[in-house]
């Protein structure tokens, strides 16, 4: 089986490890010259926390103060603690643990992928070849390169929980779900929407399948319940309890952006990246004219649909229904878009295998050559307007043509199926490996750590327990949680209402609307606050006894004591009669208690099951 498998190309999986492999000890960013990814400012100084408060006490931590002033840790959805698969990193010496983990979680979503389309009677050669356009899907790498780790890992189950659905598989749906609850409720929200939706569509709405239904989503609440209850109780004091339409619409798909489904925008931002290759429309429209795949196609629409968030008439108003702001961000639906894509590409090239009716087949050369025709026809033109080329633009042209040309070949008999199925995973390959490749960029962990180290180094040497306050980001999070400094600014989507209101009578920097940041970072986090003041003595009410600066600042208490380059450091004086040792959290939190209780009861439930279930089919 094993040979047999190896023959039929399954190591290809393991391919898109190799993109990134070279550079596991790195922190990945979008580009060469971007300044800031996710994954250096949260997932890595989080992971570090984590890692060090075990070795230290044997115990994770359940409250930071690297960021705010401290902050509940353990209602953090971005802080790692509460998703298992992904205390694998804490193995290792990082930032090489977090991107094995995230690779491997590629590698399994490739497996599930695979696993769902065989169970959807797909031949194991279409089957491959959509696992490997969903695990090359270039919206994952943007987004890895973007550092949106719990998006990547949570995305990964979704074809698991769809293979678990309707076939009789007891409560799997819910350990999937609740695994992509626990690495991001976000992308739950879109993956248990889809599933819902895919179970009513393809099972017979009965007494038993309703109560399978209410039953994983039960379990999938009690595995989820240690991240699920501890947010709950926060949500309401967070600034994001008052998000606004306007907040959740953010970052909407602009319309001309769906150019980006033809063609690829190479080292394009990531919550706009929408280009799934061409080699997988070309075979999802094969799909869609045999007549197969109407509800993945009907998925990819409404899903693409929703991702133009702020131009669709009644957005706003859909943006105020409770529970929406889950889905802030419009085009995270892209990834149910890319996924539903994938599939599509799975089942034309099945049904190419299978043989299509004339009339299909006279509807599908009119198609491919349309296609085509059209992108090559745009490349003329952006060609003749501006005297120039674009690459991107002559990538999608000429790979057109070549599919086109290949598919005729192959409809018109002279290009045998092996052969057709052989180019068409190699450009799927080349197409998509360019395409990620472009999305993303590691930097050595050297280079990463040592933005803002001069002026870090200084501060972390500096006697007594204090907080540093940076009102131009000139102490990077990383290197913050490298050197063990305590920040009184951060950069996290969840911060206390009250601490964001008393913080911005003590910068000065006022809060106009919803913020990740605090402070404020509009613009150039260099210069966005060089005209606000900050209020020493309600600074050192945190422990502020340094602040660093890309400007001068011209406050009472403050005192100029060091400069590296651009970065001022000025001492408050303020503190000297308020300096305070940082108090431990108090207690163990009960609503993380009962969440731990409800998952363990959780656990033995699901054990319970699938132990009934295979006492009742032994094979």
């Amino acid at each position: 089986m094993l040979l047999t498998a190896l023959r039929r190309g399954w190591p290809l999986l393991l391919a898109p490890l190799f993109l990134a492999l070279s550079g596991l000890n790195g922190f990945p960013y979008p580009a060469p010259e971007a300044r800031f990814s996710d994954f250096a400012i949260s997932h890595f100084p989080n992971a570090l926390h984590i890692q060090r408060t075990l070795l230290q006490t044997g115990a994770p931590s359940l409250w930071s103060d690297l960021i705010l002033s401290g902050y509940p840790f353990y209602a953090d959805p971005l802080s790692g603690l509460h998703y298992p698969p992904g205390w694998l990193a804490f193995f290792f010496p990082l930032p090489f643990g977090l991107n094995l983990v995230a690779l491997l979680h590629v590698l399994v979503g490739g497996i599930g992928m695979a696993l769902f389309l065989r169970r959807q009677g797909l031949g194991q050669p279409a089957a491959l070849f959509g696992a490997l356009a969903f695990q090359w899907l270039p919206k994952f790498w943007a987004h890895y390169g973007a550092g949106h780790l719990t998006l990547l890992y949570a995305f990964q189950w979704l074809p698991w929980l769809l293979w678990a659905a309707g076939q009789g598989r007891g409560l799997l749906p819910g350990l999937f779900l609740g695994l992509m609850a626990l690495a991001d409720p976000r992308a739950a929200a879109y993956g248990g929407l889809l599933w819902l939706t895919y179970a009513i569509a393809h099972s017979q709405t009965t007494q038993k399948n309703l109560l399978d239904t209410l039953k994983s989503l039960a379990l999938a609440f009690l595995l989820a319940a240690p991240l699920a209850l501890p947010l709950l109780r926060l949500l309401p004091h967070t600034t994001r309890a008052a998000l606004t339409p306007a907040d959740v619409l953010a970052l909407s798909l602009p319309p001309t952006r769906l150019l980006g489904l033809l063609v690829p925008d190479f080292g394009g931002p990531a919550e706009w990246t929408l280009y799934p290759g061409l080699v997988v429309l070309f075979l999802s429209l094969a799909a869609l004219l045999a007549g197969r795949g109407r509800f993945w196609g009907g998925v990819a629409f409404v899903s693409l649909l929703w991702s133009l968030g702020a131009a669709l008439p009644g957005a706003e108003w859909l943006a105020g229904l409770p529970g929406v702001s889950l889905l802030r961000v419009p085009p995270r639906a892209l990834f149910i878009t890319g996924f539903a894509l994938a599939v599509l590409a799975a089942l034309g090239l099945q049904a190419l295998q299978n043989g299509l009716p004339a009339v299909s087949l006279r509807r599908l050369r009119l198609a491919w050559v349309g296609l085509a025709g059209l992108l090559i026809i745009f490349a003329v033109g952006v060609a003749a307007f501006s005297g120039a080329l674009p690459s991107n633009v002559g990538w999608a042209a000429v790979l057109a043509g070549l599919l086109a040309a290949l598919g005729l070949a192959f409809l018109a008999g002279r290009l045998s199926p092996a052969l057709f199925g052989r180019a068409l995973l190699l450009l799927l390959l080349l197409d998509l490996a360019v395409m990620a490749g472009s999305l993303f960029s590691m930097r050595p962990a050297a280079v990463a750590l040592a933005e803002g180290r001069p002026a870090a180094e200084w501060l972390a040497a500096q006697p007594g327990d204090f907080r540093v306050y940076s009102p131009s980001y000139s102490i990077p999070q990383h290197t913050a949680a490298d050197l063990g400094l305590r920040l009184a600014d951060g950069v996290n989507p969840l911060q206390l209402t009250a601490y964001a209101e008393f913080f911005a009578a003590a910068t000065g920097v006022p809060q106009a609307g919803y913020s990740v940041t605090l402070p404020p970072l509009p613009g150039d986090p260099a210069t966005a606050n060089a005209a606000y003041t900050p209020d020493a003595a309600r600074l050192a009410e945190l422990d502020v006894r340094y602040i660093a600066a890309e400007f001068p600042l011209a406050a009472a208490d403050l005192v100029l004591v060091a400069q590296f380059d651009s970065t001022r450091i000025y001492e408050n004086l303020a503190t000297a009669s308020q300096n305070r040792a940082p108090q431990p959290f108090p207690s163990f939190p009960p609503e993380l208690a009962a969440g731990l209780v409800l998952a363990a009861f959780g656990l033995l439930w699901l054990g319970w099951s699938v132990r009934r279930a295979t006492s009742h089919n032994p094979d």
